[in-house]
């Protein structure tokens, strides 16, 4: 999560409290396997190499669930009217 700038304002700092909640609900609409994934890559910065390591899967499922989970997060902000890239 980003710092709060002094030049930040009431209503700035309301959408981003607002993003970071549709955030936090499309994440938790996708299942526990490809959220852990999708954190551990995105989040946490591992490689797709260390994240089979961490939870001893192979690469192939690693690239799946990380693809997948990818795709759920867009559609489940797209089905709640945000901009996904």
């Amino acid at each position: 999560m980003s710092a709060v700038s002094p030049a930040e304002g009431p209503y700035e700092r309301l959408a981003r409290r607002e993003r970071a909640r549709r955030m936090e609900t499309a994440l938790l609409a996708l299942s526990f396997d490809h959220r852990a994934v999708l954190l551990l890559r995105e989040v946490e910065g591992l490689s797709c190499e260390e994240i089979a390591t961490t939870l001893a899967l192979p690469i192939g499922t690693v690239k799946s669930r990380l693809a997948r989970g990818r795709d759920g997060l867009r559609r489940a902000l797209a089905s709640r009217g945000e901009e996904t890239p």
